[in-house]
């Protein structure tokens, strides 16, 4: 996906997203997303997707047992909701709120 989305989005397949969302992300359950554009406002990532993100999240990262890779910016917290904190913040990525269980 290489365009510009105007509102909150929610995956239903695999997606690699190189465009803008204005809005807030949603990765169900099942589904992998690989972000290298831009979130404007929260990406939520539930129970079972899996997420890579080189791209910039303008708002919070929202887990609910998700597997994430976090190697771009999240200009907001990452609110991690699961038991085994299944947010990975690699070296190089910049988050600028702070990381809540």
């Amino acid at each position: 996906m290489n365009e510009k989305i105007e509102g909150d989005c929610i995956l239903n397949s695999d997606e690699k997203i190189t465009g803008l969302v204005v809005g807030s992300l949603t990765i169900p359950t099942g589904v992998h997303c690989e972000l290298n554009g831009t979130v404007t406002s929260d990406v939520i990532a539930e129970l079972g997707a899996t997420v890579a993100i080189n791209g910039t999240v303008g708002g919070n990262l929202i887990s609910s047992g998700a597997e994430v890779d976090v190697r771009g910016v999240i200009s907001g917290k990452i609110i991690d909701k699961s038991d085994t904190m299944s947010v990975r913040v690699h070296s190089g990525a910049v988050v600028s709120g702070e990381r809540k269980p």
